[in-house]
């Protein structure tokens, strides 16, 4: 009798365990979901106050409406090499299809982008873990990544600044962590063709840390079949995406300018040494300060010293784990310490070939200094967005040694005295980033200068590329500026990059505009001069010169190309 009692009293109460259960998991998504968009608005106002749109930007969001309106091979684009056709033109797509052209999408864009970099890095640093190791490794992304220091953020949340090469890069390595041919190589291969096709810094954030890669899983295993998949994944990525590039071409879609120089061998000793500078401080551990006047990339954004120096932190312990992946790529690569048992490659246990995953992202770390030194023409810190990706790559491998090794802090009091001391230092960081966004609002010039047009009933002209395709932008296209450019004659051409032929054939402008303090070649008054006569009335908008002729402006088509 009692035991039938026993089981009623189970059988009535699992409903309710059932339940329980049931709201704890939707409590856990709902949570979920509102850090996801309390993320996306944080990281959105970071970008407002750390960064100023541009051309280039706005550039990317004309691509991303143009698809939108069915030119999917951007027909007639002439594009810089990095087209950021299936890159970040494609987010933007996305956002002009929701919210229309806008140009709250230059900070929007790459604040959801960031976000997403965020979600992969966390998925990552948490795999199969559970428990207090799992909290831990995607507490540390969230830490390094989620807070940038106010030099981190003046390339993370602009765009487009490669930064979402990289989280294909991220997606493809998460693919293909287990080293096996199926879905997940094929999709590692579309996520390395889709970035090789709009962006070529995939060769060095996806492409080549996964080809070498595969070359240590071989090595790791001592069998060549171990690093196979991860090798063919990055031949096949990369040449898909080279004969992806061609079969474009064929179909008449956009044109690539020329590919830009490389640094000079004097130059390239001096971007070593910037490597670490710029790193530092992209990381924080520089107190180098914001100053009037000085260059708003570089800088903290004004917290105080002893606030962002907890950076400091931050970068010895990602230090520490670049070092303890380091040291176990070289002692599995030597002594074959993942050589598996009866010549079966591929572990039964998943968990048991977390390895491959760590040595992508320690390779891609490398990958992208490599590049800033060969790419970066002089001290400029714009260069420094080549090492963007080397933090976001070295923030999740952080996450991820961090889950791994948490088990070692057996003491409870050792644990917890970590967990504070991190928890604190995150602290540190969420207020320097307060910082950044206390910081006044760079501010918009070219707002001013589409709201004076729109006063004088000019909304169709032409200009140097930082006045173009920025306004247009900002307008939400109610004022068109297309981007032009002195020729060898003296005389203003279409500006044969981040443009559409469509935007000048048999088009007739109404003024031309630049900017006095951004110059842009030789567009100004001279050659405004020369190419249509001297300008009835010139005026004064701001920073702005507005050139207006009694006759609408034509432009001669450009001279053809010579081989």
């Amino acid at each position: 009798m009692t035991t039938t009692t026993s089981v009623v009293a189970e059988t009535a109460a699992s409903p309710t365990r059932h339940r329980s259960g049931a709201g704890h998991k939707a409590a856990l998504v709902l949570a979920a979901v509102l850090g996801v968009v309390g993320l996306i608005f944080w990281l959105y106002a970071a970008s407002i106050h750390a960064n100023q749109g541009d051309s280039d930007g706005a550039s990317v969001v004309l691509e991303g409406q143009a698809i939108i309106h069915g030119h999917l091979l951007l027909h007639g684009w002439a594009l810089s090499l990095d087209s950021f056709w299936t890159v970040d033109a494609l987010v933007y797509a996305v956002l002009v299809a929701i919210a229309g052209l806008r140009p709250g999408l230059l900070y929007a864009g790459p604040a959801l982008i960031a976000t997403a970099v965020i979600i992969v890095g966390i998925l990552m640093a948490r795999e199969n873990r559970r428990g207090a190791a799992a909290i831990a490794g995607g507490f540390a992304v969230v830490a390094l990544l989620a807070f940038p220091t106010h030099s981190m953020a003046s390339f993370f949340l602009r765009g487009p600044l490669h930064v979402t090469t990289a989280l294909w890069a991220l997606i493809a390595f998460w693919a293909i962590r287990r080293g096996r041919f199926g879905l997940g190589w094929a999709i590692a291969v579309l996520m390395l063709v889709m970035g090789v096709l709009g962006d070529l810094q995939m060769v060095a954030y996806g492409v080549a840390p996964l080809a070498a890669a595969g070359l240590v899983a071989m090595l790791r295993q001592r069998a060549w079949r171990g690093g196979i998949a991860q090798l063919s994944a990055a031949v096949a990525g990369g040449a898909l995406g080279e004969i992806g590039q061609k079969v474009a071409k064929a179909l008449g879609g956009f044109t690539i300018g020329a590919a830009n120089p490389i640094a000079s061998v004097h130059q390239m000793p001096e971007n070593a040494k910037h490597v670490v500078t710029f790193g530092l401080d992209l990381i924080g551990a520089r107190t180098v300060r914001l100053v009037p006047g000085g260059n708003p990339l570089l800088g903290t954004g004004g917290p105080p010293p002893w606030l962002q120096d907890a950076h400091i932190l931050a970068a010895a312990v990602m230090l520490a784990a670049f070092l303890a992946a380091l040291v176990s790529l070289l002692g599995g690569v030597i002594t074959g310490g993942q050589r598996a048992a009866a010549g079966v490659v591929f572990a039964a246990d998943p968990d048991a070939e977390r390895w491959r995953l760590n040595d992508m992202l320690l390779i891609a770390t490398f990958a992208p200094p490599v590049a800033y030194v060969v790419l970066a023409l002089t001290n400029d810190p714009e260069y420094t967005r080549y090492l963007t990706a080397a933090v976001i790559f070295a923030s999740i491998l952080t996450g991820r040694i961090v889950a791994q090794y948490w088990h070692k802090l057996s003491a409870t009091w050792l644990a917890r005295t970590v967990a504070a001391v991190a928890v604190a230092a995150t602290m540190c960081f969420a207020a320097a980033t307060g910082y950044t966004l206390d910081q006044p609002d760079p501010g918009q010039p070219a707002a001013q200068l589409v709201a004076w047009l729109g006063t004088h009933h000019l909304d169709e002209g032409v200009g140097d590329y930082w006045s173009a395709s920025i306004s247009t932008v900002e307008s939400r296209g109610q004022v068109t500026i297309r981007p032009v450019v002195s020729g060898t004659k003296g005389t203003l051409r279409r500006y044969l990059k981040e443009s559409d032929e469509s935007w000048y054939a048999g088009q007739r402008f109404q003024f031309f505009v630049y900017n006095t303090v951004l110059p842009w070649g030789y567009d100004n008054t001279i050659s405004a001069t020369k190419t249509w006569g001297p300008p009835e009335h010139t005026y004064a908008v701001g920073t702005f010169r507005v050139l207006v002729w009694p006759k609408p402006l034509i432009l001669k088509p450009n001279p053809p190309a010579t081989s």
